[in-house]
C-alpha cells in the first residue's frame, strides 16, 4: 500500500515537472499581450469635452508657441487648465456638429467666467467656422491627440469602394477571358491530336 501510494505522488511529480518552460512562457506571454492591448485601448479612448470658442489670431503678436498665426489657419488655444508648452504644434482631432477636423495646438487660452474652463478650446475664425458660423459664438465639442481622417470619410470610403469594384469586375473579366482561353486552347489540342491520329491511321499499310 504505502509504495503504490510513493508510486503515484512520484507520478504526480514527474507529471508537474515535466510541464515545459516553453509552455510556461506561451502563457505568460498570452497575459502580457492581454494586458498591453487593455492598456492600449485605454489610450485610445482617451479624449476630453468642453466648450469651443473662437479669437482673432492675426494680433500682431506671437502665440504662447511662439508663432504668428492666421486666421485661415486651423489652430487651437488649448485652456490654461491643460495648456503646457510639450503640446505646442501637437495635432488633434474635434468633433462636433456630426463633423471632424483636425487642428494644431499654438495658443494657450486665459479662463475666465464664461470661456476656456478645463476642456475647452479656443479656435481660429476659419476652424470653428468650419463646424458653426462665426455668430453661434460657442458651442460644444469633442476632442482628441492624434490626427483622424473620418471628417473625409465618406468620399474616401465611396472612392475606395468604386476602386474595389473595378479591380473586382477587372478580376472576373480577365478570369473570363482566362476560362475562355483556356478553353480554346483545349479544343485547339483536340483537333491537333484527331489531326494526327487520322494522319498515323492512313499511313498504316494494311495486309493483304
Amino acid at each position: 500500500m504505502k509504495s503504490t501510494l510513493t508510486l503515484t505522488a512520484l507520478g504526480a511529480l514527474a507529471a508537474f515537472i515535466s510541464i515545459s518552460p516553453a509552455a510556461v512562457d506561451a502563457s505568460s506571454a498570452r497575459h502580457s499581450n492581454r494586458a498591453l492591448a487593455g492598456h492600449k485601448h485605454n489610450l485610445q479612448k482617451r479624449s476630453y469635452s468642453g466648450q469651443a470658442t473662437w479669437y482673432d489670431t492675426e494680433t500682431g503678436n506671437q502665440g504662447s508657441c511662439g508663432q504668428y498665426l492666421s486666421n485661415s489657419g486651423y489652430t487651437v488655444a488649448v485652456n490654461s487648465g491643460q495648456y503646457t508648452d510639450a503640446w505646442c504644434g501637437k495635432t488633434i482631432t474635434i468633433s462636433a456638429n456630426g463633423k471632424t477636423h483636425t487642428a494644431t495646438i499654438q495658443d494657450e487660452c486665459p479662463e475666465s467666467a464664461q470661456t476656456c474652463h478645463y476642456g475647452a478650446l479656443d479656435m481660429s475664425p476659419a476652424l470653428f467656422d468650419y463646424f458653426y458660423s462665426a455668430g453661434t459664438g460657442v458651442f460644444q465639442m469633442e476632442w482628441w491627440f492624434g490626427g483622424d481622417s473620418s471628417g473625409g470619410s465618406s468620399s474616401s470610403s465611396g472612392s475606395s469602394n468604386n476602386n474595389n469594384n473595378n479591380n473586382n469586375n477587372s478580376g472576373n473579366d480577365n478570369s473570363g477571358s482566362s476560362h475562355s482561353s483556356s478553353n480554346s486552347n483545349n479544343d485547339d489540342d483536340d483537333a491537333a491530336a484527331a489531326k494526327s491520329a487520322k494522319a498515323s491511321a492512313s499511313r498504316v499499310s494494311v495486309p493483304t
